[in-house]
C-alpha cells in the first residue's frame, strides 16, 4: 500500500456459524497518507462469493482519525465485525483486507509478497468450516 503496511490479523476465538466475530487488522504507518482512507475486511465463501464484510474509518487508540493525520511509525489496530451466517456451508473461506478512498471508493494499490495484489485485496488466510 505504500503509506500503510498490513502486519497481520487476530480474531476473538474460533470462527463459528451464526456468530459475529471481532477480527482485528494490525497496520503500521510507513508515511503520512496523501488521501483519506477506509479500512475494510472481506470474507469470501467456498463458492467465491462475498459472505461478509466490514468497512470502517481507521481508528487509533479507539478514536476515529483521518488517515491524513497519521504519522510515520504509528500503529493501527482496526476492529472489524464479521458475521458468519448460520447456514454457511462447510468449506474454505478466504479473508482479505484493503483500503479505499473515503471519497469515491477507489481502492488503494496493494502489494503482497512484493507483487501487485489482485484487485488490490491483501490475502490474510483461510478459515475452514467443517
Amino acid at each position: 500500500m505504500g503509506e500503510l503496511s498490513l502486519l497481520g490479523y487476530s480474531v476473538n476465538g474460533p470462527v463459528e456459524r451464526g456468530r459475529t466475530h471481532n477480527f482485528i487488522t494490525h497496520w503500521r504507518v510507513e508515511q503520512t497518507p496523501a488521501r483519506d482512507g477506509v479500512l475494510f475486511l472481506h470474507l469470501f465463501g467456498p463458492d467465491g462469493r462475498l459472505v461478509s464484510q466490514d468497512d470502517n474509518p481507521p481508528t487509533i487508540d479507539g478514536k476515529v482519525r483521518s488517515t491524513l493525520t497519521y504519522h510515520t511509525g504509528e500503529g493501527i489496530n482496526q476492529i472489524h465485525r464479521i458475521t458468519l451466517p448460520a447456514d454457511s456451508p462447510a468449506g474454505e473461506y478466504k479473508l482479505f483486507a484493503g483500503i479505499y478512498d473515503r471519497d469515491g471508493g477507489l481502492r488503494w494499490p496493494a502489494q503482497q509478497d512484493g507483487r501487485p495484489a489482485r484487485d488490490d485485496l491483501i490475502f490474510l488466510g483461510v478459515i475452514t468450516l467443517n
